[in-house]
């Protein structure tokens, strides 16, 4: 019956409970008519476009928009919902509670008059009673299901990195804001978030150190506990999907889905609409995943909902173009009428992102700089910090009550420069120490005497930490052995372009695991090392490779790590490994032509672990980050002679085939041009080496 109804361009209703002959009445009589109070009405009611009501004499009283306000008045039904609107778009609850106060003649009917309201499909059994009801709610839950399976997989297409949101499994080490620190700061963010101006986009910014992550990942839990956090994207150099902006908008988009229940299926039709689109350009990607979604949400509340995106560390995106397009499309995000969306930036100051926010109008954009707190309140919440973490220190190791003292602290936070990542890896220096936490801090103390930048200051804890990793009473070849091991196994962490565990860093490198625990074993401060091996290595902050790597800031040459050497090493690593494990039929299928579907994931990570996934998908990269090039009879020209369809089967079985054209488009670009000159034609010629790749 509902479908009849839907398809009638027009339905008359009969009220003959309501009379035009005292029209001081009329408005009385209809709200009290008996005809909506009916269970049957309801379809009778939502189905057609078109539904006019007459009175016992015959007289018009209007249609159902321009009687609308008294129909919702009286029977709870969203106007939305009498203007048409997709019935599906209103939830379970809401839509039973339209039934609620009517009656039918037939306890069946109860449900069976909702069955058009749900699209739902089931069999009519006059005499089961109240089970009629139970049996719709069982379908409901079944078509919610079904759909909800449907809608999942769509998603599923969108490609996500895992390591973005601030609660990823990677990130739930990383520290949040101490109680009672940041205290002003956090609560003009909130306020930020909070309010309807047209300046949604808010770039926080500070020089290394100053705990821009820590603030945004803060921010990230209490708008996530408040339901009001769309996304995050914490970038990070060196973290493989992380490092770039090739996922950002399809991992947002997949977060926001997750996270905002009432936008899933709209972005599902979104991508089932244009199912290309991760292959689109931000611009497309953002309309079409972000703003097209929320723009169709229901309004449900006024003011409208807060939803924020949170993106951290844009300046650790290792591509500059693809900073300047993200904020070029983020400047577009015009305010929505039914979201109150908001866009937290953070990165530092370079001059690439200064000039691309500054080109935002300033009517959308608000820019704090962390550096202009005060800094008698980062001198606050710094003491603050210094107290809680040496304090449990004194008490684990009995150092006695009140240790290291006021006086300590305050000189800490003299030394410090305003960097909470000095504090933080200042405590953590002390307290690796374990019995020689004390004179650790006794030299740190000791610095208190130079007065130094911020910069310096950071640089130079750093190298109390590497330079405390040497035991005393080493020969000169011995501390020569272990420096160049820390080199190798340090400079290869710090030039990754994705992190791995310490047994697949292990087999990159071709070393024992022992071995690359014993070179970080005294780095715990300025490298985190997980209890759990299946988790990767990670630097505890960037700052620490563009420290490593700067030799005008690491001035102990026993530590600085080459750039372009450690990539040239890493690269090669690669290739005898790669050399090593390829094979025909790596993952022993046999049968050729298999589906990627048709195999266990587990038999790929089992044949492809992921030191060699690693090097297929880096190898280039590495190369062309050492400065390499390439020419005929060279390794690179005989591996792959030799290898190269084996590396086109593991790259396929990694479900990695859409990197393969980059990867060798990097390849290609590293070939040496030969110049030729032709005697005879008296002619120049350029050809490419490698004459197998033409």
């Amino acid at each position: 019956m509902f479908a009849w109804y839907r398809n009638a361009s027009r339905c008359y209703v009969y009220l003959t409970d309501v009379s035009c002959e005292s029209r001081q009445r009329l408005e009385l009589a209809f709200h009290g008519s008996r005809w909506f109070t009916r269970g049957w009405t309801l379809q009778e009611l939502l189905a057609p476009a078109t539904v006019e009501f007459f009175s016992v004499e015959g007289e018009r009283l209007g249609d159902k928009i321009s009687l609308e306000q008294d129909i919702h008045a009286l029977t709870g039904i969203p106007k939305t919902a009498l203007q048409g609107r997709d019935l599906a778009k209103f939830t379970v609850d809401e839509r039973l509670s339209w039934s609620a106060n009517r009656l039918t003649t037939r306890r069946e009917d109860k449900a069976y008059c909702l069955l058009g309201i749900f699209g739902i499909f089931m069999p009519l059994i006059y005499g089961e009673g109240d089970y009629a009801c139970t049996r719709l709610r069982d379908a409901i839950d079944k078509k919610q299901q079904d759909e909800s399976a449907s809608i999942d997989r769509v998603l599923s297409a969108l490609p996500v990195a895992s390591e973005a949101a601030f609660n990823s499994l990677s990130n739930q080490h990383e520290p949040v804001c101490l109680a009672h620190t940041r205290t002003a700061l956090l609560q003009e963010l909130t306020a930020w978030a909070d309010s309807r101006s047209e300046r949604h986009i808010l770039w926080l910014n500070g020089i290394a150190g100053t705990g821009k992550s820590t603030v945004a990942r803060t921010v990230c839990a209490t708008q996530s506990e408040r339901g009001r956090l769309g996304g995050s994207y914490f970038f990070s150099r060196g973290g493989g999907d992380v490092s770039n902006a090739r996922r950002l908008i399809t991992t947002l988009a997949r977060q926001l889905a997750s996270r905002i229940p009432s936008t899933k299926r709209f972005i599902a039709e979104a991508v089932a609409a244009q199912p290309d689109i991760p292959n689109h350009s931000f611009r497309d990607q953002w309309n079409h995943l972000i703003l097209g979604p929320l723009s169709k949400m229901h309004a449900s509340s006024l003011p409208p909902p807060t939803i924020l995106f949170v993106i951290d560390a844009l300046d650790e995106c290792d591509n500059e173009r693809e900073i300047q397009t993200i904020l070029g499309v983020l400047a577009t995000a015009q305010p929505l009428h039914n979201v109150n969306l908001r866009i937290l930036l953070t990165s530092k100051p370079g001059y690439a992102i200064r000039h691309s926010v500054r080109s935002i109008p300033e009517a959308m954009r608000e820019i704090w700089t962390l550096d202009e707190i005060p800094p008698d309140v980062i001198k606050e919440d710094l003491g603050r910090y210094f107290e809680s973490h040496l304090s449990n220190l004194a008490e684990r190791r009995g150092f006695g009550q009140g240790w290291p003292g006021m006086q300590t602290v305050r000189h800490l936070v003299d030394i410090s420069a305003g960097l909470f990542l000095w504090a933080s890896t200042a405590c953590r220096f002390i307290v690796e120490g374990g019995r020689l936490a004390r004179s650790r801090l006794d030299g740190l103390l000791s610095e208190r005497r130079q007065r130094r930048a911020p910069e310096e200051q950071l640089d130079q804890i750093y190298a109390s930490v590497l330079q405390d990793s040497i035991p005393p009473g080493y020969s000169e070849t011995e501390e020569g052995e272990l420096c160049a091991m820390f080199r190798e196994v340090l400079g290869s962490i710090v030039v990754l372009a994705s992190p791995l565990t310490i047994h697949s860093l292990a087999d990159l490198l071709d070393m024992q695991p022992g071995d690359i625990e014993n070179a970080l074993a005294d780095l715990h401060a300025i490298v985190y090392i997980p209890g759990d091996q299946s988790r990767p290595i990670r630097l505890h902050h960037p700052a620490l490779r563009d420290f490593l790597l700067d030799r005008s800031r690491c001035s102990d040459v026993r530590f600085w790590v080459d750039q372009k050497q450690a990539h040239r090493f890493l690269a090669e690593k690669c290739l005898s490994l790669m050399e090593r494990m390829l094979r025909r039929d790596i993952c022993r299928v046999g049968l050729p032509g298999t589906p990627l579907e048709d195999v266990d994931p587990r038999r790929v990570q089992q044949y492809i672990p992921p030191a060699l996934q690693y090097a297929c998908l880096y190898w280039a990269r590495h190369y062309q980050q050492s400065g390499a090039d390439f020419c005929d009879g060279d390794r690179v020209h005989r591996f792959l002679q030799r290898h190269f369809l084996f590396w086109l089967e593991a790259v396929h079985w990694m479900g990695k085939s859409p990197e393969i054209s980059s990867i060798m488009r990097l390849y290609h670009s590293l070939l040496r041009v030969r110049v030729i000159f032709h005697a005879s034609t008296q002619s120049l010629s350029l050809t490419l080496s490698h004459t197998h790749y033409q």
